[in-house]
């Protein structure tokens, strides 16, 4: 660390501002240090409060300051950085175009509370009041959440951590474990931030679920994991001042001791921050400096970049090289002739025995040879032949195997070590001649020399050099014949070489300007350096008032005038609570009635299609099991509100995210008695998927479980970047830790007791093997038949808990939708309601829940009703209407159940925890509005054989000549009918199906595109592509990698939410079918009595991974347009990469769509065809029965006294169940 000399700080500033504007670099950086020279002269001590939306950074500021200032509320508030000081009364306000004004005068809470949320236009506020309990020259700063994502709150957070000395990083008790949170703090730190973590709202705590002491371990733990050393730790509750473990007096006098000590605090912050901001533009210039080179390599061709000495080296190998070719071109007879020559010159052609035959031939060759005496002229003559010819042959052997042999070897060699070797070449090689006649062997003879041994060795010698250069002849002739190919060759190998070298020199000259960038470079952050470390002497004196009086905002008298909202108009249709009081005739007493219907009409022959369909239907209502779905983010207190529901801690709860598993509290059953629970772990194949997509995160791939198990150590020494890799960690070291243990237990169930059972649902080691775990618990809501379904948060890591959540979002009866006070809502919160938006209008009734838990958090009934307000605004953008919402706090609730009678807490504007309006509310859903649904079924089935009835008492009366005319008609009227039946048509229906499915698909797209547009600056947001955070293209392609996950996760969401319209279009479409056809059949026969009402069992198909062949590597041309951060965020680069993302992943959209199209027809056209074909055979079986008991009205067997009875019988059970319902429902 380099330490400042505090007296001269402000003139060294100035000198290195004056050299950042020399040089002409970095603006933002320079504006910072600028900001810093203000701070170093005015000597002002900043203590800024961070943290994530509602963590209670406004309530602890205004606290400190021992009023109301800034406005408090669970949901968000400050959109801008505020200011508080000591001073005139006055306002100045920060506008994002770089303007500023301050306006005199005090303000209303409610004024500032509008500035505050107008974070559009006001960047940043200071607020001077002349009642500050604080010194002059210092400062309190509330910033916006953390976890925003919007440029500006980005920028005016960052603007007051930048000169801010201390830094308090406030957090929920229940959200401290946040990868925001974590690597927030990392930041601060890593820039020499003074940080101190407060935890804040520790009136949560529960001893029994953990002590406070293992708390504050966990906590320390979780910063230590990420090698941060903080400061100091304080634990606060603004609400209970009195609780044991509470710092706020120790945190206030913390606060008091910093401010009286705020010399050293402030010449401190200066050198931290002053070193931050010179390493940070040091950074950015090499960073600079090496993207410069990049992209002149890139311009040039060029991917990996060499070292100086690596290129110098190549540039000197590629000059020999062309050197030498170009050499090789004039020298190519002269070389070739030189392995010619060699060749020749080792050929001995004359040994021992050649050398005697020639002698023998140079005998001829004398005037006076002769043989014999007697005819000696002819002997002679033949001699003379003989011993030519002899030697003459033996030469030629020698010749071929001492020349020809060798010459047309090494010249096939040649051409083929020069690349120009044909077919056609070699046999011309091997068809080399040279002429060699026993005349060439009498022409080197020497007329008039003697037979000497000289002479024989001299002939030899000179036969033998004629016959070697024939052959060097007859090689440069056939040299000749190629040579122009080779030459050609070479100087294409010339031109080659040439073009190369030239690249190389490019690419040598364009690091030598790298290398003397980065020394000038170099020399220049020495000299920045060497002005804070006074080594270096000011070349010039800088007027550092140019500097102070930048931007200094303009004083108005004026008040700024804002126009007050007026509250947000309440609902007009109020939802029903503590009015819903049970009815006071119950279902049994209608299922009572019911039974007598059964009783009266189960010995009629011809009413037993009715008789059956109505016992089935009745012993359906009286065994109806409800499911009751439990949703919600981590830590929103879905486990505390079953509990509370349940009346006991059933669930495992805790500060920490617990719910791993799928849990399901079940009515206990005679095989499974109370206290029972079942552990059903999940398949070798599920945990092997599971680790998977673990791997996916990280861009890596296992072929199967026993290589992801090997390659757990490894990823867990990798550095993470994104909140779901850091969150998988937990996962990870669980199964590495405990597969061992559990490796036999994969896909098994295990019986347990109630006492076991919270350690296999809480604990991750292992819950991480558990696929689903079930608990048998007697409870009023078991006697009901309710089971409760707790799931894992809506943010869980695992893929296939989506489609959990969407089978328990179409099936289950009722959804109870649980979200935190100070938290309403995340991101896997807002996912979940789209997703819950998108399917809620194919519901047959409402059946959705929501629920505000932790309201005992609120100050006041009016914080309570702002935050109702602001929730039920927020569904209505989620498509939800007049949503059931309800305050309750679990705690309470629970305490309620067991009779703890507490007076420490309450919720304003309630007597009582609110789970009793809940549980008024939902009882009176369950067993009125679901029930109702399945008792108007059965009083339309009575009615129905009512009618029958009656029609076969008209008919019974009639005389008998009107009986046959009846029966023949009737027996008429079946065949057409059962015709109608039988041709009943559904071709357009097919055709309308594939036109609603390529409409819904359509608009599928559309949504989207218009999401990918929201979502888009989530992912590539500055916290994402921090610079500091890693590799560039690492952190990008996780970036790009995130954004396309959610696109596939959002599409598939989409394509399950179409298949669930689809399903209830195929419903209306088999209902309007069963209307027309009970219309025909009134046509034909005009009393029909029956009306047909088909049962629609459609299916969803199974749906994969859309768009599973699209990798980040697909978008490489993309995602090459981003060049840095300063570029991407302050320029147009963000949009021009999101708009060739869009135009990249639109393409891909639409291939996906096109091929979900044709496959959802043939899922849903093959589904209709069976549900049609179903209802024809039931259609046809109910007409048959109708007209049975008709033909039998008109027979002889009737017994029309039996009949009238029936149907009083009959009567008189409708009038009991109609008025029993009209009680039930008013």
């Amino acid at each position: 660390m380099i330490e400042i000399q505090q007296p001269q700080m402000v003139d060294r500033l100035a000198q290195i501002i004056h050299m950042m504007e020399k040089l002409d670099q970095e603006k933002d950086l320079r504006n910072k240090m600028v900001d810093l020279l203000k701070k170093a002269h005015q000597q002002e001590f900043s203590i800024a409060f961070c943290g994530h939306f509602s963590a209670g950074k406004s309530t602890m500021v205004n606290r400190l300051f021992g009023k109301d200032v800034l406005p408090t509320s669970p949901i968000p508030t400050s959109a801008n950085v505020v200011k508080i000081r000591k001073g005139s009364d006055q306002v100045t306000l920060w506008f994002t175009n770089g303007q500023s004004h301050t306006y005199a005068g005090a303000y209303s809470e409610q004024e500032l509370k509008q500035l505050f949320k107008n974070g559009d236009e006001v960047i940043a506020i200071d607020l001077d009041r002349h009642d500050a309990p604080l010194p002059t020259g210092v400062a309190l700063l509330d910033t916006p959440g953390i976890d925003s994502t919007d440029d500006a709150h980005r920028i005016a957070t960052e603007s007051a951590i930048h000169l801010s000395d201390i830094i308090f990083y406030m957090m929920d008790y229940n959200h401290v474990q946040s990868e925001v949170n974590l690597q927030f703090v990392k930041e601060l730190k890593q820039r020499g931030k003074i940080v101190y973590l407060v935890i804040n709202q520790i009136d949560k705590h529960r001893e029994e679920e953990i002590s406070f002491v293992q708390y504050q371990e966990s906590v320390k733990q979780s910063f230590a994991n990420w090698d941060l050393e903080i400061d100091g730790y304080f634990y606060t509750s603004l609400r209970n001042p009195m609780l044991p473990h509470n710092d706020l007096d120790l945190f206030k006098n913390t606060v008091q001791q910093m401010i009286q000590d705020r010399d050293v605090h402030i010449r401190k912050s200066i050198e931290n921050e002053a070193n931050y901001l010179l390493s940070e533009y040091v950074r950015r210039w090499k960073e600079r400096i090496d993207e410069q080179i990049t992209q002149e390599l890139k311009e040039i061709q060029v991917e990996n970049r060499p070292t100086l000495a690596e290129i110098t080296k190549k540039v000197e190998e590629s000059q020999q090289k062309y050197q030498e070719v170009k050499e090789q071109i004039d020298l190519l007879l002269p070389n070739f002739l030189s392995e010619i020559d060699h060749i020749l010159k080792n050929a001995y052609l004359m040994p021992y025995e050649v050398r005697e035959l020639a002698h023998q031939f140079l005998e001829t060759e004398k005037s006076d040879f002769k043989v014999g005496f007697f005819f000696s002229r002819g002997k002679t003559e033949k001699e003379r032949e003989r011993r030519l010819e002899a030697f003459y042959e033996k030469l030629k052997q020698t010749v071929s195997t001492q020349i020809e042999t060798h010459l047309k070897q090494t010249i096939t060699q040649y051409l083929k070590k020069n690349e120009v070797y044909t077919e056609k070449l070699g046999q011309e090689v091997y068809g080399l001649t040279i002429e060699l006649s026993p005349d060439l062997l009498k022409q080197v003879v020497k007329s008039g020399a003697g037979l000497t041994g000289n002479y024989v060795l001299q002939y030899t010698e000179d036969l033998a050099n004629e016959i070697k250069r024939r052959y060097r002849q007859g090689s440069e002739r056939l040299f000749n014949t190629f040579s122009e190919e080779l030459k050609t060759k070479l100087r294409d190998q010339e031109q080659s070489l040439k073009r190369q070298l030239e690249h190389q020199l490019s690419i040598q000259k364009v690091i030598e300007r790298s290398v003397n960038r980065q020394q000038e470079q170099e020399e220049s952050a020495e000299r920045l350096y060497s002005f804070l470390t006074e080594k270096s002497v000011p070349e010039l004196t800088i007027d550092v008032s140019i500097y102070l009086n930048e931007e200094v905002p303009s004083v108005s008298h004026q008040r700024y005038e804002l126009p007050i909202a007026s509250e947000e108009t309440r609902k007009e249709e109020e939802v029903i609570q503590t009015s819903e009081k049970p009815a006071s005739i119950s279902v049994q007493q209608i299922l009572q009635q019911v039974q007598k219907a059964e009783a009266i009409i189960s010995h009629q022959p011809s009413l037993q299609t009715i008789y059956e369909e109505l016992v089935q239907k009745r012993k359906r209502v009286e065994n109806k099991a409800f499911t009751v779905a439990l949703f919600g983010a981590f830590s929103a207190g879905k486990s505390s509100f079953a509990n509370a529901l349940m009346g006991d801690s059933v669930l495992p709860v805790s500060p920490n995210p617990t719910t791993a598993t799928i849990n399901r509290i079940c009515p206990p059953t005679e095989a499974y008695p109370h206290g029972t629970a079942l552990i059903h772990f999940k398949s070798s194949e599920t945990l092997y998927q599971d680790l998977q997509q673990v791997f996916a995160l990280f861009q890596q791939k296992i072929n199967s479980l026993n290589e992801g198990l090997k390659k757990i150590p490894k990823l867990l020494s990798q550095a993470t970047f994104t909140d779901r890799q850091k969150l998988s960690f937990p996962f990870l070291q669980a199964v590495h830790q405990g597969f061992e243990r559990f490796s036999d237990d994969l896909g098994q169930t295990k019986r347990l007791s109630i006492g076991e059972f919270a350690d296999y649902v809480a604990n991750e080691e292992v819950s991480s093997f558990v696929e689903l775990a079930e608990l048998y618990y007697d409870s009023p809501w078991a006697e009901l038949g309710v089971t409760l379904v707790d799931t894992p948060g809506a943010d869980s890591m695992h893929a296939r808990h989506t489609d959990v959540a969407f089978q328990y979002i179409k099936n289950a009866d009722a959804i109870l939708f649980v979200t935190y006070y100070n938290h309403a809502f995340s991101r896997a919160d807002r996912e979940f309601l789209i997703q819950l938006g998108r399917v809620k209008d194919s519901f047959a009734m409402d059946k959705m829940f929501f629920i505000i838990n932790a309201a005992d958090l609120a100050h006041t009934e009016d914080e309570l009703s702002s935050v109702q307000e602001y929730l039920e605004s927020q569904l209505r953008q989620f498509g939800i209407q007049n949503a059931r919402l309800f305050a309750v706090s679990s705690l309470m609730g629970l305490e309620e159940k067991k009779g703890i009678v507490t007076t420490q807490t309450h919720i304003p504007g309630l007597t009582d925890s609110g789970m009793s309006q809940v549980e008024k509310a939902f009882s009176f859903f369950l067993m009125n509005d679901l029930l109702m649904v399945s008792v108007y079924g059965l009083l339309h089935q009575i009615q129905q054989a009512t009618q029958v009835v009656q029609q076969m008492i008209q008919r019974a009366t009639q005389g008998n000549d009107e009986k046959k005319r009846a029966q023949t008609q009737i027996e008429a009227e079946k065949g057409q009918l059962l015709q109608q039946i039988q041709q009943l048509a559904t071709t357009t229906t097919e055709r309308a199906l594939q036109q609603e499915i390529q409409e819904l698909l359509y608009y599928v797209k559309q949504r989207l595109l218009l999401r990918y547009n929201d979502v888009f600056r989530e992912f590539f947001n500055p916290t994402t592509l921090r610079e500091d955070g890693g590799s560039k293209k690492q952190r990008l392609r996780l970036c790009a990698q995130e954004l396309l996950d959610f696109i596939k996760h959002d599409l598939l969401q989409e394509l399950r939410a179409t298949s669930l319209r689809i399903e209830n279009w195929l419903t209306t479409q088999l209902d309007l079918c069963a209307e027309d056809l009970t219309s025909t059949c009134v046509a034909i026969h005009s009393e029909f009595p029956i009306h047909f009402s088909p049962e629609s069992m459609f299916q969803a198909p199974l749906f994969s991974e859309p768009m599973a062949e699209m990798k980040v590597d697909s978008m490489r041309k993309e995602l090459a347009l981003y060049k840095d951060a300063k570029s991407f965020f302050e320029k147009n680069e963000k949009e021009i990469l999101q708009e060739a993302m869009k135009k990249k992943l639109e393409n891909e959209i639409s291939l996906a769509l096109n091929h979900q199209q044709q496959a959802l027809y043939e899922h849903y056209q093959q589904q209709w065809t069976l549900s049609i074909e179903q209802f024809k055979q039931e259609a046809i079986g109910e007409c048959e029965q109708y007209v049975e008991s008709i033909l039998y009205a008109l027979s002889d067997e009737v017994d029309l006294e039996q009949l009238q009875g029936q149907k009083l019988q009959l009567s008189e059970v409708i009038l009991e169940m109609e008025s029993g319902i009209v009680r039930k429902r008013s």
